[in-house]
């Protein structure tokens, strides 16, 4: 790779072979070095990077990633989930709502919610 004069940017296309098992994520590095000796790293903070092979071949984690519960006055609540480790294909996340307890601190489904 050789920059010109004025140019301070280049990319550089590294294929990733993708294959459908589940493995963990892998990493490697990539590292700069001198054009004239291609044996001599360049120097700096900001002359190699680590890449991550993220595997996508599970369905992944899910989490309640944030719920607004300031909402309640609107007449509803926002519950978003996230999704994480893996991100093969469109999934389906299944749920429903319980009733904490029974005292009159706690919504009740019906009453309070919708269940």
């Amino acid at each position: 790779m050789e920059f010109a004069e004025g140019e301070y940017q280049k990319t550089v296309k590294i294929n990733i072979h993708d294959d459908d098992c589940y493995e963990p994520n892998k990493n490697f590095y990539v590292q700069l070095f001198d054009g004239d000796d291609t044996t001599k790293m360049l120097e700096g903070t900001d002359t190699r990077t680590r890449i991550t092979i993220i595997d996508d071949d599970k369905p992944g984690v899910f989490f309640f990633d944030e719920v607004d519960s300031d909402n309640d006055s609107e007449g509803h609540v926002h519950v978003a989930f996230g999704r994480r480790e893996g991100y093969d294909g469109t999934v389906t996340v299944e749920y429903n709502t319980k009733d904490v307890d029974d005292t009159d601190h706690t919504a009740t489904a019906g009453v309070d919610y919708e269940a």
